[in-house]
This record gives structure tokens, C-alpha cells and sequence, in this order.
């Protein structure tokens, strides 16, 4: 693995890859740790924090898979940042199950699909960080 791709993109893209990589981290986290604790709140919180700063960046990262002026990430951003309201909601009103559905759904199709979805896409930062060119 390559640092030098996302070392030299525009800040956008760095500050939705760290964003990212620490998302998948803390989700992760969250999926193992003791549920309805404080840290998991505290990490709860911040992990919606991540991913709100994810979804905005998105929208100012040119890219490929574009539908007219759109792209299909734009999209999954925009639903994204709607999940992460609706679960927090469900959270502050002790729905357990809808809030579990909406995390978990967010981590695997927003979180995790995306960044493989990135990284097999080529000429993107990520593509380039593990599979560069010889």
C-alpha cells in the first residue's frame, strides 16, 4: 500500500478517506462492544459524526459512475446522511431494533460496499493506494 496518492489528492478526498477508514474502525468497534453503555454512546456519537463528514465531503469529489450530473455516491450519501438521522432518532426513543437495522445497514452499504466499490474503481485515490501501477 501506497500513502503518496492520498497525500497529494485534494483535501476532499483526504478528509473522506480518514473519515472513512476511522468509520469502518469504530463501526466495527461498536459491533463487538457492550451495547446502550456510555462509551458506546460517546462512540455512537462520534462514529455518526464520521460518517456525516464522509457524506458531505462526497459531494465534493469528482468521480466516476455518474448519472448526469450525479453520481450513484452522491446518492448513497444523501440516503446515508438520512439513516444516520433516522437511527439516531430511533436511539433517543429506545427503538433498539430500528436503531440496530439503521447502523447496521449504514455500515455494510454505506460504509463497507463503498470502500470496495472505491478501491476496484481505477484511477481513484484508493485504487491507486493498493493496486498501484508498476
Amino acid at each position: 500500500m501506497r500513502l503518496a496518492p492520498l497525500l497529494q489528492a485534494p483535501i476532499a478526498i483526504q478528509v473522506h478517506v480518514l473519515a472513512a477508514a476511522l468509520a469502518i474502525l469504530l463501526g466495527a468497534w461498536q459491533f463487538l462492544a457492550r451495547k446502550g453503555s456510555v462509551p458506546h454512546r460517546i462512540v455512537g456519537w462520534a462514529w455518526v459524526i464520521l460518517l456525516a463528514s464522509i457524506c458531505l465531503s462526497s459531494f465534493f469529489i469528482p468521480g466516476s459512475l455518474f448519472i448526469g450530473p450525479v453520481s450513484v455516491f452522491h446518492v448513497l450519501s444523501v440516503y446515508t446522511l438520512w439513516a444516520l438521522a433516522m437511527g439516531a432518532r430511533a436511539a433517543r426513543q429506545h427503538d433498539v431494533a430500528s436503531h440496530k437495522s439503521y447502523m447496521i445497514w449504514i455500515y455494510g452499504l454505506s460504509v463497507i460496499l463503498s470502500a470496495v466499490i472505491a478501491a476496484g474503481s481505477s484511477g481513484g485515490v484508493l485504487h491507486q493506494m493498493f493496486f498501484p501501477s508498476r
